[in-house]
């Protein structure tokens, strides 16, 4: 007898921090009560990214700049910390990007209350999902400018690249002394740049100055057309890096309420821990889409599938040059596209996953549908879904939460929490929200 299957909604805890894309800005061990950042740190912030500080103690002033008369004010009150748990976070609105950015800008302040705890890594966490592609995973070591050069040729990679990308360098900075024209000076300035390797005055540079972790630059437009037809070189004065990558940004794939999206890409992907990837296929009679696995979880260039996960999960996809031959029902569309009347989409049916024909509508880039000229003459409007080897379902319906009474305690980050204090958390499969 086959298992009917019931779609479970996962709690967000259950998914860790692996599909989660995070870029260090400061790491180390302040004792006190705030952390010094530039403007420069905050290069390439956008919209509801998430500022994450992990650090304890009581913080009761949030974020604040430094004037030119080296006095700390408070950029304002709405920019109050939120503790999750363990840690503070905050979500950037439009101004708190221009305030970040700006010029004026010196330094922002974690400031507790009684003056103590310890902050120790500051991260920006991206509101968008992305592609990352490997230019290279080689160390490197740069020491004082002549130590270190970097020479990347990946025009298979490069010849994609567009405006909005960036390059990501994962990096330390060196501590100690080094030794210049016989004198030994404290190490005390950090550069990175990245730019056109074929010239000896390069068409284009990025450069991050006195920069406290991880090094990223965003691609302009008017770069583009050399990126994509030159190679790239990379070089710094103390610090230590452990490869070169490009992030695409997908600003407009989420995986939705009922757990679930659809996706393509112009490349082969691999989904990360957590995710889950599904082709479709339609049945005889054309009336219903089965959905099964792709085991190795690498979805072919230009093919259209669905990708099951936890509501809003931040995905990090993997760009790979291993893939096997995958057939699905479902068309890719790489890019925004108009579809015609007759096309289907994935819709959710309050609570029910289905696929329902449209009129015309303009289907966002990085998602994929299912043609009319798949169908028969005359087809139903909604198509029902259901898993391979779970069953003949009428749709993935009477969507239930199984919950094991523990009452033990989550952070959003999947970690358990002994004292909950101001913030959101998860017990027993629920949301709660601490004021």
């Amino acid at each position: 007898m086959k298992k009917i299957f019931t779609l479970m909604l996962l709690a967000l805890a259950t998914l860790g921090a692996k599909a989660q894309v995070e870029w260090t800005i400061w790491e180390g061990t302040i004792a006190g009560n705030n952390v010094s950042l530039t403007p420069q740190d905050f290069t390439n912030i956008a919209q509801d990214d998430i500022l994450y500080i992990y650090a304890s103690g009581t913080t009761d002033k949030g974020l604040a700049k430094q004037t030119g008369n080296w006095t700390w004010n408070e950029i304002s009150s709405g920019w109050t910390l939120t503790n999750d748990g363990e840690n503070y976070y905050y979500t950037l609105t439009a101004e708190n990007v221009s305030t970040l950015t700006d010029s004026e800008l010196k330094a922002f302040i974690v400031k507790n209350s009684n003056n103590s705890g310890t902050i120790s890594k500051v991260t920006i966490r991206k509101k968008n999902s992305m592609i990352k592609t490997e230019l290279s995973n080689t160390e490197v070591s740069f020491g004082n400018w002549a130590n270190g050069y970097w020479s990347i040729d990946n025009s298979a990679a490069l010849s994609k690249v567009v405006t909005g990308d960036y390059f990501y360098i994962p990096a330390t900075r060196q501590t100690g002394k080094y030794t210049e024209n016989s004198e030994e000076k404290d190490i005390n300035y950090w550069q990175a740049q990245i730019y056109d390797g074929t010239n000896s005055s390069p068409t284009w540079k990025y450069s991050i100055n006195s920069f406290s972790h991880d090094m990223w630059a965003q691609v302009q437009s008017s770069d583009v057309s050399n990126i994509t037809s030159n190679k790239i070189s990379a070089n710094g004065q103390f610090y230590n890096c452990t490869g070169l990558y490009i992030y695409h940004p997908l600003p407009s794939f989420s995986i939705g309420s009922i757990g679930m999206a659809t996706f393509s890409a112009d490349v082969a992907v691999r989904v990360p821990d957590g995710i889950e990837a599904y082709r479709a296929t339609l049945n005889g009679a054309k009336t219903a889409i089965t959905l099964t696995k792709i085991d190795d979880g690498i979805i072919p260039a230009n093919t259209g599938v669905i990708i099951k996960g936890t509501e809003g999960t931040v995905v990090e996809f993997t760009a790979t040059t291993t893939e096997n031959s995958v057939t699905s029902a479902l068309s890719a569309n790489v890019s925004a596209t108009t579809l015609a009347a007759g096309d289907y989409v994935l819709y959710n049916n309050g609570g029910t996953a289905e696929f329902r024909k449209v009129t015309a509508t303009q289907l966002a880039a990085n998602k994929a549908y299912l043609p009319a000229s798949a169908l028969l003459s005359s087809p139903a409007p909604s198509l029902s879904i259901s898993f391979d080897g779970m069953g003949n379902t009428t749709g993935i319906s009477n969507v239930q939460k199984t919950v094991v009474e523990d009452n033990r305690i989550y952070n959003l980050n999947g970690q358990e929490v002994k004292n909950a204090g101001k913030g959101i958390f998860i017990k027993n499969g629920k949301k709660y929200i601490i004021k």
